[in-house]
């Protein structure tokens, strides 16, 4: 039997790898915020090689399970992957706004447009 991993809601500024949050091998970095030059207080951390080179071999394995799905099933797939972008929530938008210094307004509007696109 294999372990699902659990969706999470929570910005963490690590690498996502096959849906696994990865540890923080990377050099954190902080995101500043164009508008402002203010400094976020959330480090991000940059992905390793290693990590890159697993993300790579994870999307690859993806990309062969999901080409042997029905329509109906990616349809799901993809409307599990819109629901997981509503479930971040403030987190996304804050996040979103802080590094482009885009209004919190607009990133709304592009998330909600993204959610009705995979929808």
């Amino acid at each position: 039997m294999s372990v699902q991993p659990q969706p999470s809601s929570e910005v963490t500024g690590r690498s996502l790898i096959a849906g696994v949050e990865g540890p923080a091998r990377g050099e954190a970095f902080h995101a500043m915020h164009p508008a402002t030059g203010t400094q976020s207080s959330m480090p991000f951390f940059a992905a390793t090689a290693e990590q890159v080179h697993d993300a790579a071999v994870a999307a690859r394995s993806a990309f062969e399970r999901l080409r042997e799905r029905s329509g109906v099933e990616i349809g799901a797939a993809l409307d599990a992957a819109a629901d997981e972008l509503v479930a971040l929530g403030d987190a996304l938008v804050d996040a979103a706004s802080q590094e482009t210094g885009l209004a919190k307004a607009r990133i709304t509007v592009e998330r909600d447009r993204t959610v009705k696109q995979l929808r």
